[in-house]
């Protein structure tokens, strides 16, 4: 885990849909971006994660 990466780029990453939803659903930022300029939607995407790419699209995620 790396220290500027937020709850919403792990639950990205993992695949982990139900934490994701929830984290939006708090109002959690669908767009941060890392010192390597990472958001969660790349994250989703660079590891295959359908269900959580569309959910971060739905929740206006940028591309």
């Amino acid at each position: 885990f790396w220290a500027d990466r937020t709850p919403v780029h792990e639950a990205a990453r993992r695949g982990e849909i139900l934490q994701l939803q929830q984290l939006i659903e708090s109002g959690a930022c669908v767009n941060a971006v890392t010192y390597d300029s990472i958001t969660p939607l790349h994250e989703a995407s660079l590891r295959g994660q359908t269900q959580c790419v569309k959910l971060l699209l739905d929740a206006g995620a940028q591309v």
